[in-house]
C-alpha cells in the first residue's frame, strides 16, 4: 500500500511540474513578451481541425495572426504554430513539435456545411501532408489579413 502511495505521488509531482514547465516553455503570453510579436487578428472560441499523415486533431481555442504565424492558443498554451515562410530560428522550435509551414498561397475560403478557411501543404516525404480548416467567424477577414500580411 505504502508503495502505491508513493507512485501516485510521484506521478502526481511530475505532471504538476510538467504543467509549469508548458507554461513557461510554451505560454502563448511569455511567446509574446520574448519575441515582441504585433497581432494583427485575434478571435475567441474558434474551432479548428489539422490533420497531418493520417491522424486528425481537432481543437476550441483563440487564434493569434500576426504577420510570420498563425497561433492556436488553449487554455493559454500554444497548440499549434503555421509559419508562413520557412524560418527555423525561433526558439519555440527547441521545445515544440507542434510547428508547420503553410505558404499563404495556399490559403483560400470553401464553403462546405458553413464557410471555413481551408491549407494544405505537402511534406517532403511522399503521401504526407499537412491540411488546416479554420472555422473563423470571420472568414474573410482572416482570410484577406493572412494573404495580405507580409
Amino acid at each position: 500500500m505504502q508503495t502505491y502511495i508513493i507512485a501516485l505521488g510521484s506521478f502526481f509531482l511530475f505532471a504538476i511540474i510538467l504543467y509549469f514547465y508548458n507554461r513557461k516553455t510554451r505560454g502563448w503570453l511569455n511567446y509574446v513578451k520574448i519575441n515582441s510579436t504585433k497581432i494583427l487578428y485575434s478571435e475567441e472560441k474558434v474551432k479548428a481541425r489539422l490533420f497531418i499523415k493520417v491522424r486528425e486533431y481537432r481543437t476550441k481555442g483563440n487564434i493569434y495572426l500576426t504577420d510570420q504565424a498563425l497561433f492556436f492558443v488553449v487554455k493559454g498554451i500554444i497548440w499549434w504554430k503555421i509559419n508562413f515562410v520557412n524560418d527555423k530560428s525561433d526558439e519555440l522550435k527547441k521545445v515544440f513539435s507542434g510547428e508547420y509551414c503553410i505558404a499563404r498561397s495556399n490559403f483560400q475560403l470553401k464553403q462546405n456545411k458553413g464557410e471555413y478557411v481551408f491549407a494544405e501543404e505537402k511534406m517532403p516525404t511522399p503521401m504526407n501532408k499537412v491540411v488546416v480548416k479554420i472555422y473563423s467567424a470571420n472568414c474573410d477577414k482572416l482570410l484577406r489579413l493572412i494573404k495580405g500580411a507580409k
